[in-house]
């Protein structure tokens, strides 16, 4: 599982969504507008999934999983700098946005393969040297690349 289930919140008069009805109309009370029950249903949640992810992942597990976030956050950085400051060296930003993306996408695959969950057959040994040929052929495809 996912950790334990969310609690049903207890209905009450100033929670959730309260109609005011007059001549034929459906608007939202003002009461409704203030209280918002979406927020701690969502606080909860994450809280939840954050725990669950604390108890069940290993260290290996969770630094890869930083490492393929900073990656994807790298390539978001890059387009966006792209989008506002123009991309002269188009091959270059390219090559630069292709390799951080390529990098989160074999590291979320790597992570995929040495998860205990997986029942892959393969060794630790086997999948990281298959991470690392494929990184290696993706820097030089990259060099390449920028000519």
């Amino acid at each position: 599982g996912f950790g334990p289930p969310l609690r049903p919140r207890p209905p009450s008069a100033a929670s959730g969504p309260t109609m005011a009805r007059g001549r034929g109309e459906n608007r939202p009370s003002a009461g409704a507008a203030a209280a918002a029950p979406a927020g701690g249903v969502l606080r909860e949640l994450v809280t939840a999934v954050a725990a669950d992810y604390r108890s069940t992942a290993t260290k290996k597990t969770m630094m890869l999983d930083c490492f393929a976030i900073f990656a994807a956050a790298t390539a978001v950085v890059q387009a966006v700098y792209c989008f506002l400051m123009g991309s002269f060296p188009f091959n270059s930003f390219l090559s630069g946005f292709f390799a951080t993306l390529g990098m989160a996408v074999f590291t979320v695959a790597l992570r995929l393969q040495i998860t205990p969950s997986a029942a892959s057959k393969t060794s630790l040994e086997q999948c990281f040297a298959e991470y690392a040929l494929c990184c290696l052929l993706l820097f030089f495809a990259v060099v390449s690349f920028i000519g």
